[in-house]
C-alpha cells in the first residue's frame, strides 16, 4: 500500500510539472504559435501591404517590468540615412517563408501597414541619440501616430 501511494504522488507530481513547462511555453509562443530568437528579428527587412520595402529591424526596445517588446527600432532609407524609428510591436506582423533546421523562420519579412510618406513623417531619432523610451511623452507620441495611421487605414484601433 506505502509502494502504491508513493508511486501515485511521484505520477502526481510529475503531470503537475509536464503542466507548468506546458504553461511556461505557451506563453512564451507568440499568437501564431512560433518562439523567434531576437537575433532572429535583427535585420529583419520590413514592407508594407503594397509590398515596398520601408527598411529593416536594427533593434528591439524592451520594457524590463513587464518583459514585454515595447518597439522595433527600424532603419528607412538609404545607406547614409542616420534616421530610426521606434515602431510599436504591436503594428507589426510577421511572415515566415519556411523553417531552418533548428526550427526558426528562415527568409522571414515584417510588415508594417503605412505607406512610405507616413514613414517619412513619423517621429523618428538620430542613429547616434536614441531618446528615452521610458518618457512617457515619448511612447505617447510615438503611440498616438501610429493609432492615427490605423484609423487612416480604416483599421480603428490597432492590435
Amino acid at each position: 500500500m506505502r509502494v502504491c501511494t508513493l508511486t501515485f504522488a511521484a505520477c502526481m507530481l510529475a503531470c503537475v510539472a509536464a503542466r507548468a513547462a506546458e504553461t511556461q511555453t505557451t506563453e512564451r509562443a507568440t499568437a501564431n504559435g512560433q518562439v523567434v530568437r531576437s537575433s532572429d528579428l535583427s535585420g529583419l527587412v520590413v514592407y508594407n501591404p503594397k509590398n515596398e520595402r520601408l527598411g529593416k529591424i536594427e533593434d528591439l526596445v524592451i520594457d524590463p517590468a513587464s518583459g514585454k517588446i515595447r518597439y522595433a527600432v527600424l532603419s528607412f532609407g538609404n545607406l547614409f540615412s542616420d534616421k530610426y524609428f521606434a515602431i510599436p510591436w504591436h503594428t507589426i506582423s510577421f511572415v515566415a517563408k519556411g523553417e531552418t533546421r533548428a526550427g526558426t523562420p528562415k527568409e522571414s519579412y515584417a510588415v508594417l501597414n503605412v505607406n512610405e510618406e507616413s514613414l517619412k513623417n513619423a517621429p523618428g531619432f538620430d542613429k547616434s541619440h536614441w531618446p528615452n523610451f521610458a518618457d512617457s511623452n515619448m511612447q505617447q507620441k510615438i503611440d498616438e501616430y501610429y493609432r492615427t495611421r490605423a484609423a487612416e487605414h480604416g483599421q480603428g484601433q490597432t492590435r
